[in-house]
């Protein structure tokens, strides 16, 4: 509460807090959060039997902290990663523990178990997973094993992980993660930048913002074709243009 008051105190000086009822409900709402998250916090410790070994762990960044993660595709390309990971756990008899803290609503990170790349829209978890192994091993500790996974802290009650810490292969990770990354660097070599809608947004009728998931957040999304269109554009280009075949197989696989 002490520090939430602190932060709160700031915000209201840089005038960033709207208007003050408002303000006032996004305060208690924002405390109901943190105190939910400290529960959350001791219910993860008590289940991994780990405690926290590093926050905002920056790998790939400044002289003295980790390096960048390095990846190795099949054919011969490189790509390195550098980032900051929330938080790092690590359990005395070597396990170690991946949190990204997450804002957002956790339903975008249902299914990670089954792709934990989500069709290469998310390839946060296993980069991380290779850099905190790299840092703890770096410390000369043995890290038996590495989970990682992304943490909703707002407005929910119970801890919810995505995925569950069991249920996070670092192999098959990391071997995912090779393959959608050469799908990705392949179509950036070669200058494959489909402009593909994505599935409808359900319920947008009358309401402001695309209609298409893709498209929320692009700046050209009321200049470009009619929604009607665009779809049938897409659909056109993704049944006949075999160099997006590798890009359509991984951002529209089944399951």
């Amino acid at each position: 509460d002490e520090a939430a008051s602190g932060v709160f105190s700031r915000f209201a000086r840089e005038e960033r807090t709207g208007h003050p009822a408002l303000w006032e409900m996004e305060k208690r709402s924002l405390r109901r959060s943190l105190r939910a998250w400290l529960s959350q916090d001791a219910d993860a410790r008590s289940r991994s039997g780990a405690a926290p070994w590093r926050v905002e762990l920056a790998f790939g960044i400044g002289k003295d902290g980790v390096p960048p993660v390095e990846v190795d595709l099949p054919d011969g390309v490189r790509l390195l990663f550098r980032g900051k990971i929330d938080r790092v756990d690590f359990s005395a008899d070597g396990r170690v523990l991946v949190y990204d803290y997450k804002s957002g609503s956790p339903d975008k990170y249902d299914k990670l178990d089954k792709d934990v790349t989500k069709r290469g829209t998310l390839l946060q978890l296993p980069v991380y997973a290779l850099a905190a192994r790299r840092a703890v091993e770096q410390q000369g500790h043995t890290a038996r094993s590495v989970s990682a996974s992304y943490w909703p802290v707002l407005r929910t009650v119970t801890l919810a992980l995505k995925p569950r810490p069991d249920d996070f292969d670092e192999n098959k990770a990391v071997a995912r993660l090779k393959e959608v990354a050469g799908v990705i660097a392949s179509g950036v070599e070669k200058g494959v930048f489909p402009a593909r809608p994505g599935a409808p947004r359900s319920g947008r009728d009358g309401v402001p913002g695309s209609p298409f998931e893709n498209c929320e957040y692009c700046a050209f999304d009321r200049v470009c074709a009619a929604p009607g269109r665009r779809a049938r554009l897409w659909e056109r280009k993704r049944g006949s243009d075999l160099v997006l075949a590798p890009y359509v197989r991984l951002a529209e696989a089944e399951g």
